[in-house]
């Protein structure tokens, strides 16, 4: 059986040797990329917010591809992901609470991926409050901004 360690190790490298490889020019800046990556959070939260967990996840690759992972929780896969998200929270906003994303850093990588660490809390009326940091890795797909991996931790 293989260290859980192993992946989580293997993919802070992987986004290291992007960063590294990025060409100045690609490091972090202000502009529309940026804009539209914050936008994407936004309308993720907000959506959240409204106890719309499917237009939460559209912020998400619609692939097999997509990978999320929690604690020693790997997740690969759109509808498994979703399937994650509506167990752990459900799908109405008095049971998903209010999602906050603060203090996001963006760090282009190429014209076409994007490195966002940021903060999240959710608070739900009745239960304590979760938050932790996360790493996202988006892609443009089709002109629009969206996750291919998620490595979220709850603190």
């Amino acid at each position: 059986m293989t260290n859980p360690r192993y992946g989580f190790i293997l993919c802070i490298l992987l986004v290291l040797s992007l960063f590294m490889a990025a060409p100045a020019d690609c490091r972090p800046s202000k502009g529309a990329r940026v804009d539209e990556i914050l936008e994407v959070l936004k309308t993720q939260a907000d959506a959240w917010n409204r106890g719309d967990l499917d237009a939460f996840m559209t912020a998400y690759l619609h692939s097999d591809k997509t990978s999320y992972i929690s604690g020693d929780t790997e997740i690969y896969g759109y509808e498994a992901l979703k399937q994650r998200y509506e167990k752990r929270y459900g799908i109405r906003s008095s049971t998903m609470g209010r999602l906050t994303f603060t203090d996001p850093k963006i760090t282009p990588l190429s014209k076409e991926s994007a490195l966002c660490i940021g903060h999240w809390q959710v608070a739900v009326p009745g239960k304590p409050e979760v938050h932790g940091i996360f790493s996202l890795v988006l892609v443009l797909s089709g002109g629009e901004w969206k996750i291919l991996h998620d490595h979220t931790t709850a603190l």
